[in-house]
């Protein structure tokens, strides 16, 4: 198998696997922590086949072990705070959504479950989810769902029932005297 896909189904599962992490004001050092348990206990399950190379994960603020990987290694680099700081192209990166705010003159962290779609830019959805494990934006059962002209489905997230523009098109009156039965006052 090509070392690019191997490179990015490891970081789809370490990110599907990160994004059900959850803490509260921690400190940077203990974010690393944190997502180091993580990173392990998501270790302990994946299991390569015989041949597969070995995966090397690195967490930005702790070690470097995938900034600089072997030849045939997977390396993974888990991003937790913004950064423009190039990655090399052979390693897959892995997005931690986090907040922060000051207490104390110090920098806490924050980090809660969050959708598992991407955006349009292919980045992670930082939304938190409904049961489901989407977002109200990408959870099917609470978009409009109507047929568009151009043959896709209205995405427009609405709580399950026709968006504006699918109601009119049906003829049902949306007004406040409306009862949803065409032409009725």
């Amino acid at each position: 198998m090509d070392s690019f896909i191997r490179t990015s189904r490891a970081a789809d599962s370490l990110s599907s696997w990160l994004r059900r992490m959850t803490f509260v004001d921690l400190l940077p050092h203990q974010v690393v922590a944190e997502i180091h348990r993580h990173v392990m206990a998501w270790a302990e399950l994946v299991r390569p086949r015989p041949g597969d190379p070995p995966i090397a994960v690195g967490v930005e603020g702790g070690d470097g072990a995938a900034a600089d990987p072997l030849p045939g290694t997977v390396a993974l680099w888990v991003r937790w705070q913004d950064s423009a700081d190039p990655i090399p192209a052979a390693v897959g990166l892995v997005t931690v959504v986090t907040t922060s705010r000051v207490v104390d003159g110090r920098t806490r962290w924050s980090a809660r479950r969050s959708c598992r779609a991407r955006t349009r830019k292919g980045l992670p959805c930082p939304i938190g989810p409904r049961p489901s494990g989407l977002c109200h934006v990408h959870d099917p059962t609470v978009q409009c769902g109507a047929t568009r002209r151009d043959g896709h489905r209205c995405a427009a997230p609405t709580g399950g029932v026709r968006c504006r523009t699918h109601r009119d098109a049906t003829g049902l009156r949306h007004d406040a005297g409306a009862r949803g039965v065409a032409g009725q006052p």
